[in-house]
């Protein structure tokens, strides 16, 4: 028999949970009669002690085994509809069957025959939670007991592990293929040892084949919007059901309510300590993971504002936390949502075992033991996968091809390779994903990336000039025909075997001991330049920040040649970069484009500026120095004349079937198909010998003489003067066109022609009939006067972008990373004008002209003469 003192108790708890007694009243006669039958039935085995709680479909009593002094937990459904009942004994047939340890076990089930209930009734025995409370209530209790913002990282990162242990149970489900419809914090129960449980499967269902319709239940507020379409109301938005069929059910309804669960968690958070909870990592982090939750169904503010407006009103005690992190909007995030909980289970380890996910590629171990010097600072990891990689005959090929061309002719010291700038910017590559993974304040990389991301960026980083050849980046300004990263993607799949019998593709594939990145994903990668198209990830904003690691203005690519070019030339210019700061200050930056599309991508805190830009300065430095200097220049101008004569002239040959072209015998000098060679300078050089006509023969019989064509005049950008920015402007537009130079050297000739005319010059001059005549016959042959005007180099058109450290700007923080950034005045203004300096316009000449030139018509005629012909186009 129930004694009073139990329903007096069973009453309190329907006045708590309603708020008034008349659900109490109207249940209770069917519930006397069932309860007074089960205690009946279980008089031998349990004791009722009292009740426990009440949801939306069960309750709960607490009864003891008399055998054992065991406290369980007896759920029955409440004397409703049918329906409900339904799904008491649902959770019955999933709760026998599955076995997890962040789930209750059953221990008994049965049913009751009951003589004012049609069917049979059922019921079961679980495991008593001692001490139990739901996950909101034990947030309050902790919140309340802290007395300082300081120590809100002891809540957070207690709460980061109940969720891990929940995630965990809701994945097992899943792996059942089973939905449990019903997740929210009042279902997730804390034991008095701190253990986290799943709890009231009351609604769960399983998921299959099926058509035939099941009615299925969920609570309102945590409900997908998918769900709640069309429902139908119970007694209450906590009972709300609606008839589904079980090939319909998605088990991101259940990550949705999962994101809503925890987003509920952190606006109580966010309410007991006014923000301070911005600066927390462990906050930051699960409210990124919450947002990526919500299957792009995500609110904005306007409307979450609403929403709150809506549960003060029906005085409703709940916290709705912002749905957007740093205002991605849910487009944005949809793009980088969870699809599947094994994917959240991958997020939460990445916090609780933060070195787990590092250890799992071992290039980015700090204490892996073999290593490669490439260069000053670290070494370079030297794992088994990279040794295979570096010693191929493919990758070997490098080695012959200087990084700089004929720049030795300028620095003779400036012999360094392909081969070593590549393991240079891997190793780079190494500390900038370490850096990023451990960021402090941003959760986005560690999150969003994952082991094949990082692996393909490794293996990225150390092939991305496998399709480099010698003057490849000259003969790559002339047309995008031969671009070196479509020979890149050729190479990659070349057939060639490394000494254990190994191709490229092998090393690459292979998920045991290679790179496990599937050949046509990292061909993909070099694919498209234009980053707003590369198919690589399954995000366009991943996609965007992965590729700036290795194209942008603070790349693991430029940090290796800006360094290894300025030393190797022993010049200083590189010297004021300071790396560790750089690498301790590189971020995760969202930004906003004038069209309003959001752009992800590698960034610095504030602290690292000087650090990110002194990369620029070095870059313009060595652009006016080295890349861009007046004697590499000419080179240029002399080969980008050959190729487009050759150009031209296989354009006409390929009606009439003729030789095949420079790109066809260049890739069978190179191998890319078969055997790939050794090529030199010297090979590439007489490679294009054999290709051009008698109107540039000569020009590279030159260039392989080291005979380069002389500076004739520079022309300046120098907006100070008011008169040379202008002429600038114009001859880098004059130049693409065609006869553009042809038609100016035809005007130094008249110019040329009419002074020495009008002069009688000494025999013994530069004006001699002897060197005039010579003269005047060179400038009447092809090719006499070549010009040269290249556009400037930002590298990208991605600018460098800033975001504060948290604790330097406080309560503006979030604010200040809403769109990424302060854009670096420095790159944005100072940069751009220091590139454009350095992109000098200049006219060359053969080279026993020059003198001739400047001593009949000095600088400024032969600088009218261009002006003459830029009006003349």
């Amino acid at each position: 028999m129930i004694n009073s003192d139990f329903w007096n108790n069973l009453k309190e708890v329907y006045v708590r949970e309603d708020g008034g007694t008349d659900n109490f009243e109207t249940e209770r006669p069917l519930l006397k009669q069932i309860l007074e039958l089960l205690s009946k039935k279980l008089n031998d085995t349990y004791e009722f002690l009292s009740p426990l709680g009440k949801g939306g479909s069960g309750i709960v009593i607490k009864v003891q085994n008399k055998n054992m002094s065991i406290p369980r937990a007896l759920k029955l459904p409440r004397p409703m509809k049918d329906s409900i009942v339904d799904t008491v004994k649902n959770e019955m047939q999933f709760l026998n069957t599955l076995r997890h340890e962040n789930i209750i076990s059953v221990h008994h089930l049965g049913v009751l025959e009951v003589p004012d209930y049609q069917n049979e009734y059922p019921y079961f025995i679980m495991d008593f939670i001692d001490g139990a409370q739901d996950l909101k209530k034990k947030v309050e209790l902790i919140c309340n007991s802290i007395k300082s913002g300081n120590d809100i990282k002891r809540i957070t990162e207690w709460l980061l592990l109940k969720l891990s242990g929940i995630a965990k149970a809701i994945s097992f489900l899943h792996a059942n293929s089973i939905v449990h419809f019903d997740i929210k914090p009042a279902n997730i129960l804390i034991d008095a040892s701190d253990k986290p449980f799943l709890s009231d499967m009351g609604f769960s269902k399983l998921k299959s084949d099926s058509a035939e319709a099941v009615v299925v239940g969920f609570t309102m507020y945590y409900a997908h919007p998918k769900l709640t379409r069309e429902y139908g109301y119970m007694t209450s938005l906590n009972r709300v059901r609606k008839p589904l069929a079980p090939k319909d059910f998605c088990f991101e309804w259940d990550i949705y309510a999962f994101g809503k669960t925890i987003l509920e968690l952190l606006g109580y958070i966010n309410s007991c300590f006014n923000g301070a909870d911005a600066f927390d990592y462990t906050f930051s982090y699960l409210h990124l993971m919450a947002c990526r939750m919500l299957d792009g169904r995500n609110i904005g503010e306007t409307e979450l504002n609403h929403l709150r407006e809506e549960l003060v009103k029906k005085g409703i005690k709940r916290f709705p936390y912002a749905e957007t992190w740093l205002n991605l909007n849910a487009n944005e995030l949809s793009e980088i949502k969870y699809k599947e909980f094994s994917q959240i289970l991958k997020d939460f380890d990445k916090i609780i075992n933060k070195d787990s996910f590092l250890a799992s590629v071992p290039e980015l171990t700090d204490s892996f033991p073999n290593r490669v010097h490439c260069s000053d600072g670290p070494s370079a990891p030297f794992s088994r996968r990279v040794k295979y990689i570096i010693e191929h005959p493919v990758f070997m090929r490098l080695k012959y091809i200087p990084q700089l061309g004929l720049t030795d002719t300028i620095y003779p010291s400036a012999s360094h390779s392909r081969y070593e700038h590549s393991i240079g910017v891997f190793r780079n590559c190494c500390l900038y994903l370490k850096s990023l993974y451990l960021d402090p304040f941003n959760p986005l990389f560690r999150q969003l990336v994952s082991k094949l991301d990082i692996n393909l960026l490794l293996i990225a980083s150390l092939i991305h000039d496998l399709g480099q050849f010698p003057l490849a980046h000259e003969i790559e300004e002339v047309t995008k025909e031969f671009r070196h990263e479509d020979f890149t993607i050729r190479f990659l799949d070349n057939p060639s075997k490394n000494k254990d019998g190994l191709t490229l593709k092998d090393i690459i594939e292979d998920e045991d001991w290679g790179w496990g990145v599937k050949l046509d994903l990292l061909q993909s990668y070099f694919k498209k330049p234009d980053r707003q198209q590369l198919p690589l990830f399954a995000s366009l904003l991943k996609d965007q920040l992965l590729y700036s690691i290795l194209s942008g203005p603070i790349d693991a690519d430029k940090l290796d040649y800006l360094l290894r070019d300025s030393s190797k030339c022993h010049l200083k210019y590189a010297d004021s970069i300071d790396i560790d700061r750089l690498l301790e200050n590189l971020t995760v930056v969202l930004t906003v484009t004038p069209n309003q599309k959001r752009i992800m991508c590698l960034g610095s805190y504030e602290k690292g500026q000087s650090a990110a830009e002194s990369l620029a300065f070095s870059r313009y430095l060595l652009y006016q120095t080295v890349y861009w200097h007046h004697t590499s220049r000419a080179v240029r101008a002399m080969i980008g004349t050959i190729f487009k004569e050759i150009i031209s002239d296989e354009r006409s040959s390929k009606k009439k079937g003729n030789k095949p072209t420079f790109k066809e015998s260049l890739e069978r000098t190179l191998g890319t198909t078969d055997l790939p060679q050794s090529v030199t300078v010297s090979m590439i050089l007489n490679l294009i010998r054999k290709h051009s006509n008698e109107n540039t023969s000569e020009l590279v019989d030159m260039i392989i003489n080291r005979y380069f064509y002389k500076r004739l005049i520079t022309i300046h950008y120098d907006p100070s003067i008011g008169g040379d920015e202008p002429l600038i402007s114009k001859l880098r537009v004059a130049v693409s066109k065609v006869d553009f130079a042809k038609k100016l050297q035809d005007n130094i000739l008249n110019a040329y022609s009419r002074y020495v005319s009008a002069v009688q010059a000494p025999r013994t001059s530069l004006l001699s009939e002897t060197i005039t005549n010579r003269t005047i016959e060179r400038l009447k042959l092809p090719y006499a006067i070549l010009c040269d005007a290249p556009n400037p180099s930002y590298g990208i058109e991605d600018k460098l972008q800033f975001i504060p450290e948290p604790k330097r700007l406080l309560k503006n923080y979030s604010n200040r990373l809403d769109f990424g950034s302060r854009v670096s005045e420095v790159y944005n203004t100072v940069y751009y004008h220091l590139m454009n300096i350095s992109a000098k316009g200049r006219i060359f000449c053969y080279p026993t002209i020059r003198d001739p030139l400047l001593a009949a018509l000095g600088p400024e005629i032969i600088k009218e003469c261009v002006e003459k012909t830029i009006n003349e186009f």
